[in-house]
């Protein structure tokens, strides 16, 4: 039971790896030619969290092969374990993003400690069972009811009921659910028959890796929707504030909505899917979508690595480290294409304006002054 064995998603995971190598690469550069050391902090958690899906792939098939020799469970350890760690780069990455435009006077260290904190207790709890009891997924209770069901399928083969119905395979099962207090109780009658008629068409071919993936499905949905409020809040204080921030970075978090709405999306409609032939098709169509904003998200950040490599963009991040307050935020080709749809620009040729006296200007006999 692995969903990497299957070639369709294969081909699919080589396309968003290309796409999160070159995202991942950007990011760093972004980080080593910043000139303001919080935000190339942004850009190298985004470099993390691209980095990390190729990387852990090539690991799950250098590695593979040699683990399963060792344990026949060693691709689920891999498959889980893989999504543990790139959901909690990508609410961490999101998060620390949204903290660095709201917590302006706060150092980087600081802001790292608060994402931390904030990321990690959503984390461990959704993702505890998996560090608790590596074959948890084979331990819950939908699962034990699979395979109590299929022993009764197996049974009644042998007594020579090739196409039993449903109250034959309900006097073969005993199918217990949790009560009260730990404690476990027998399921009968109606609730019994409704529960087999759920789970039959898991038996089918492969279909039981749906099954056995429910759980991991919903914890990457909860971190998922989690990423996407926080981005919402963020969308929420800059259309509020408007603070001036780094050119194209307010490009980027826009981005990360649809990103991580899609990740939300991929993962509803998986714990839903029975059919592993349904679940390739959605999946390679949702790779599709998601390769398109990877693809956005990579053109934003070429797009910011020109800005801070020019010497306009040099000189407009140089003041905002030196007085932000006193700058707006730079209007880029993005917001000048869209502006010109809807408006005659011709009087905003000035990407940024420079308002009144900054902080160290105190002569009073000087007034305010605005310049480009």
């Amino acid at each position: 039971m692995y969903y990497g064995m299957h070639e369709e998603k294969r081909i699919a995971n080589s396309i968003t790896s290309g796409l999160s190598c070159l995202l991942g690469l950007t990011g760093f550069w972004l980080f080593v030619f910043e000139p303001d050391r919080r935000t190339g902090l942004v850009f190298l958690n985004w470099a993390a969290l691209f980095t990390a899906c190729p990387l852990l792939s090539v690991n799950r098939l250098l590695m593979e092969k040699t683990l399963l020799a060792w344990d026949v469970f060693a691709g689920v350890y891999l498959y889980q374990y893989e999504s543990a760690v790139y959901f909690f780069l990508l609410p961490f990455s999101v998060v620390y993003a949204v903290l660095n435009v709201i917590l302006e006077r706060t150092s980087g260290l600081r802001i790292y400690a608060i994402t931390f904190l904030a990321v990690a207790g959503l984390w461990l709890v959704v993702f505890a069972p998996y560090f608790q009891n590596p074959r948890y997924l084979y331990t819950t209770q939908d699962v034990i009811h699979y395979r109590a069901i299929a022993d009764a399928l197996e049974k009644l083969k042998l007594a020579g009921i090739d196409t039993p119905n449903i109250i034959q395979i309900s006097n073969e099962t005993k199918l217990y659910i949790s009560a009260e207090r730990g404690q476990t109780k027998k399921l009968e009658g109606d609730g019994k028959e409704q529960k087999i008629v759920e789970l039959l068409p898991y038996l089918e071919g492969d279909n039981h890796v749906s099954l056995i993936l429910k759980p991991l499905n919903a914890a990457r949905l909860y971190l998922s929707l989690f990423s996407i409020v926080i981005v919402v809040i963020y969308l929420v204080y800059s259309y509020r504030y408007d603070p001036p921030m780094p050119a194209y970075y307010d490009k980027v978090m826009m981005l990360m909505f649809p990103y991580c709405l899609l990740e939300a999306i991929h993962f509803y409609l998986f714990s839903g899917i029975v059919s592993i032939r349904t679940f390739l098709a959605t999946y390679g169509l949702g790779q599709i979508f998601s390769s398109i904003v990877m693809g956005l998200l990579l053109a934003i950040f070429l797009m910011r690595l020109r800005f801070i490599s020019s010497v306009e963009g040099k000189y407009y991040e140089t003041r905002l480290l030196e007085d932000h307050r006193r700058i707006t935020r730079w209007r880029d080709v993005i917001d000048s294409w869209f502006l010109r749809q809807f408006m005659d620009v011709s009087d905003l040729d000035r990407r940024f304006v420079i308002r009144g006296e900054s902080h160290e200007q105190k002569e009073p006999d000087k007034k305010p002054k605005e310049t480009i």
